[in-house]
């Protein structure tokens, strides 16, 4: 169909307009080459070129006609122009930057190597060699397009120096087959060569933070043996696990004479020896002799978020003792419990230069604020950032779900507990509720305050232990083989002596318990099927310890700690595992239990932002909310039916009678509104106890703190003051 003159010359007057833009840009650009001190030919761009750009030329076919293009001359506004632009960190070796469209700036980043533009989010994207030269011919166009850069966010230079420094490490060409011992070889996993493989190529100095139950211990033994002209070898650990250790070095190293060759400190009061291996204690690492520190080129820490805290005289002792080391091998599967400052004395105790000064550390990655009694640093900031520098320079970290595909699941429930407060507990439980509810953020923070959560927490054991106990029979009756945990002694015994009375073999492993017998306890659990429960202390055995003989875990109490936790549910979740395991979480309603459940999800949230956890409790929230609403059904329902004058009810609204409303068999609709509105005000909800990341500091990891037995006789004198060797644990 031919074009009729209208359009030809509507065509015409598009084209000429087109050509006139194209010639005004080509101008721009010129002159912002110039400025930054580059030559870029327009000629040689590629018609692949992305961006806010012009077009090609119309083709020679195309122009029938000589066109003039107007001359434009660019002119320098005689008003600075602010221009808001922030840099973002994507990967180990490209960033972005966003801005809005400015001609000059974008020329700018055209004649930057490498550059390219996303059309979908519309930022520029450059190889992070060529930051600090794309800043500074930014920095220019104050002087020469009075272009002020408003730098909402920028890329530190340590970063850029560490990430740099990564790109020009060769890579690995070891082969391990040739330099570990055959046996040792043949048994690692694929993912676990690869693990060896990175600490040998960052010369021994690393951290793996592999997830619970994917053989930290062996990787750790195989890096050893590669570096072990640098020995004497010093393995720093749990107490609970120092047995532990001697027993797997002896099985995999034929080098190492038992014996002899290794040295377990068990006694503080004795010099710590200097043998090839040595193992000892977190608590007993105070007692290593200066002279005798300077001994050891070589150092492992076996779950090393021990040391998170640096005020604490262990951290202190331990980093004395790495400065000292030439080789530094970290191991956690938990290397941040709950905000990203607890890595900060981790990091540096691998790579002290990159990772130099806290300061620094907590504003950037744990968005530190200044406050009138310092910097505050626990919250969280540039995640992402975090968590490729972690795994661009010194950790390593697999998670189960990536590497054994084999695994069986791992599957969290809530279980509402059918509990009766006496009115004295219901009042009591209520108060604690109202003072923590009426405290402020400041005022939580000191040591009065913190005294009423944890009186809470272990009054809530006293409350919860009866329907525990019951709890557990029912499994006992069923036949079933599980892991129990719980944290206060009065729990532990409870469920201790309930089995007792029901005949039923158990073993039980908490502070008390000497290291040297802990391994055995396992194996008999492991190996007696008629052995049906293991009852465990959260703390004190909720890591290091192998119990795959169970598909069910038990918790009886909740802890403030998610990574804690996870710690004690991968006991039964782990390599060997052939089931899927289930993990129950025992809640009762109106105690501290609808206080931590929330802050338990918030910290789990943090940690997914860093990359340190893919956990979450969203499907053991889902059953929370079902198992709410069945537990206050028949409690609803009862009382929706009880007469509403006011002689015949006098009582108030969260005065209920339990065991009427129990015995009650009607059937509940969770569309039930009345229900609803009571659920409301009978339980706290999640949103009611949503706190910032800044309040849950009135949970014990803030201070290191593990809650020991001794936490139920916590003193009410307001003037008495926490320490942290107030509530170690028994084997601490």
């Amino acid at each position: 169909m031919a074009l009729t003159e209208e359009q030809k010359k509507r065509i015409e007057q598009n084209r000429l307009e087109a050509l006139r833009k194209r010639a005004e840009k080509e101008k721009i650009r010129a002159q912002a080459q110039a400025n930054a001190g580059t030559v870029a030919s327009s000629g040689s761009r590629s018609a692949a070129s992305s961006g806010p750009g012009p077009k090609q030329a119309p083709s020679a076919s195309f122009v029938n006609k000589p066109v003039q293009v107007p001359t434009v001359k660019p002119t320098v506004p005689s008003v600075p122009v602010r221009v808001a632009v922030k840099f973002i960190l994507k990967s180990k070796d490209r960033f972005e930057m966003s801005f809005p469209y400015n001609p000059v700036i974008v020329e700018v980043c055209r004649a930057i190597p490498g550059s390219n533009f996303d059309s979908k989010t519309r930022n520029w994207h450059f190889e992070l060699q060529h930051y600090r030269n794309l800043l500074s011919n930014l920095t220019k166009l104050k002087q020469t397009n009075n272009i002020e850069l408003d730098l909402l966010q920028g890329i530190p230079e340590f970063v850029i120096q560490a990430l740099l420094k990564e790109t020009k490490r060769p890579k690995s060409t070891i082969d391990l087959s040739a330099v570990l011992p055959k046996r040792l070889f043949e048994a690692l996993y694929p993912f676990q060569k690869d693990g060896v493989a990175f600490a040998i190529s960052r010369n021994g100095r690393c951290l793996i933070g592999d997830d619970m139950g994917l053989g930290k211990t062996i990787q750790a033994i195989a890096i050893s043996y590669y570096f072990r002209d640098d020995w004497p070898l010093l393995i720093v650990c749990p107490s609970s696990l120092r047995f532990q250790w001697k027993r797997s070095i002896g099985e995999w190293l034929d080098c190492v004479r038992e014996d002899i060759d290794i040295d377990v400190v068990v006694d503080g009061r004795k010099d710590i020896p200097v043998n090839r291996i040595v193992i000892i204690s977190y608590d007993l690492l105070l007692r290593v002799k200066p002279d005798t520190a300077n001994s050891f080129k070589s150092i492992i820490l076996d779950e090393s978020h021990f040391i998170k805290n640096d005020a604490a005289q262990r951290t202190k002792t331990a980093l004395k003792l790495i400065k000292a080391c030439k080789r530094v091998l970290l191991l956690s599967g938990t290397p941040a419990l709950s905000r990203p400052m607890e890595l900060f004395t981790q990091l540096q105790a691998v790579d002290p230069k990159t990772f130099a000064k806290k300061h620094d550390f907590g504003m950037r990655y744990c968005d530190g604020k200044a406050t009138q009694w310092g910097y505050d640093y626990r919250g969280t900031s540039n995640p992402d950032e975090l968590r490729i520098l972690l795994e661009t320079t010194i950790m390593i970290r697999r998670l189960k779900v990536d590497v054994l595909q084999e695994l069986p699941p791992k599957r969290r429930a809530v279980v509402m507990l059918d509990i009766t407060l006496p009115q004295k507990a219901k009042q009591l439980m209520a108060s604690f509720k109202s003072q923590v509810q009426a405290t402020t953020v400041e005022e939580l923070n000191r040591p009065e305050q913190r005294n009423i959560v944890f009186q809470w927490y272990s009054s809530t054991a006293e409350v919860k232990k009866e329907p525990v106990c019951k709890y557990v029979c029912e499994l006992v009756e069923q036949d079933k083989k599980f892991i129990c945990f719980a944290h206060h002694k009065v729990m532990l015994d409870s469920i201790c002596s309930v089995l007792e009375e029901q005949r039923v073999s158990y073993i039980r492993i908490d502070g008390s318990t000497p290291s040297e017998c802990r391994q055995e306890c396992c194996d008999y659990f492991q190996n007696q099927e008629k052995c049906k429960v293991a009852v465990i202390g959260i703390t004190s055995a909720g890591m290091g310890i192998t119990l795959t003989a169970a598909q069910l875990v038990v918790f009886a109490e909740l802890y403030f700690n998610p990574g804690v936790l996870t710690q004690a549910e991968d006991r039964a979740h782990r390599i060997g595992q052939k089931d899927s395991v289930l993990i129950q979480y025992l809640i009762a309603p109106a105690t501290v239990d609808d206080h931590i459940w929330p802050l338990i999800n918030q910290k789990f949230k943090v940690l997914n932002k860093v990359g340190l956890t893919k956990d979450n409790f969203s499907e053991a929230n889902l059953a929370r909310k079902a198992a709410k609403k069945s537990f206050y059904g028949k409690i609803d329902k009862f009382l929706s039916k009880r007469p509403r004058d006011d002689e015949s009810d006098n009582r108030e609204a969260g005065d209920f009678d339990f065991e009427s409303a129990q015995a009650s068999q009607d059937p509940v609709t969770s569309e039930d509104s009345f229900l609803m509105e009571r659920e409301e005000t009978l339980l706290t909800d999640d949103e009611e106890f949503k706190f910032n990341e800044d309040d849950d500091d009135l949970l014990i990891d803030d201070f290191n703190l593990k809650l020991n037995d001794s936490i139920a006789n916590v003193p009410s004198d307001p003037n008495f003051d926490l320490n942290e060797n107030d509530f170690l644990s028994d084997d601490e």
